[in-house]
Parts: C-alpha cells; structure tokens; sequence
C-alpha cells in the first residue's frame, strides 16, 4: 500500500516538473501570437478564477485587517502582475532559452543573497 502512494507522489512531482518546465516555452509559443500585455492580463485573470472557486469551496479563508489588503495588493501587484509582464514582454523579444536562463539566474541570485545575509547578521 505505502509503495503505490509512493509511486502516486512521485508520479505527481514528476508531471508537476514537467508542467512547470513547459511553461516558459508554451509561453514563447503563445506571445508569438498574441499580444504580451494580453497573454498577461488572460493568465492572471484564469489564475485569478481558479484561486477564488478553491477558496470558495475550501472555506478557509479570513478577514483580512487594512495593513494586509495593503500588503496584500502590492505583492500582487509587483510580484504577480509584474513577474508576468515583464516575462511575457521579455519572450516576445528573445527566445525560450534566453528567458530560462534569466529565471534561472534570478533565483540563483535570490538564494546567495539570503545566504549570504544569514552568515553577516
């Protein structure tokens, strides 16, 4: 029994990684298409709908105080909307590679600058 839940959470990692790894390219595709500011404003607007039902039917959520919708909006507001344009702008003017390399490289960086901060504080 544990053997086929193992099998089932690896096979769910694995297609997760894959998902995840299309993206970037599934992108370029897109943007060859349609405008970057659309490709945008649709993602965010399918992820935003997908977010609201889980919440809806999940039932979990709470009142958020003033300071929160603040901070709440901002990091939508830089770090989704954003993230999402300036990526989708990117890949309408250079290629899939380039752009994982880039997203590569941010993440890189995000994690020796925490690190780099836990050893001097």
């Amino acid at each position: 029994m544990k053997d086929k839940s193992l099998v089932f959470t690896y096979g769910v990692v694995f297609f997760v990684m894959i998902t995840w790894g299309l993206n970037v390219v599934l992108l370029k595709l897109l943007v060859e298409a349609f405008p970057p500011v659309t490709m945008t404003v649709f993602r965010i607007m399918l992820a935003g709908v997908v977010t609201g039902i889980i919440v809806l039917f999940s039932r979990s959520m709470r009142k958020l105080s003033k300071i929160e919708w603040h901070y709440t909006i901002l990091a939508a507001l830089f770090g989704v909307v954003g993230h999402h344009f300036f990526l989708a702008t990117g890949l309408a003017l250079t290629n899939a590679s380039n752009t994982v390399l880039i997203l590569l490289y941010c993440h890189l960086l995000h994690l020796y600058l925490r690190l780099f901060s836990c050893m001097i504080a």
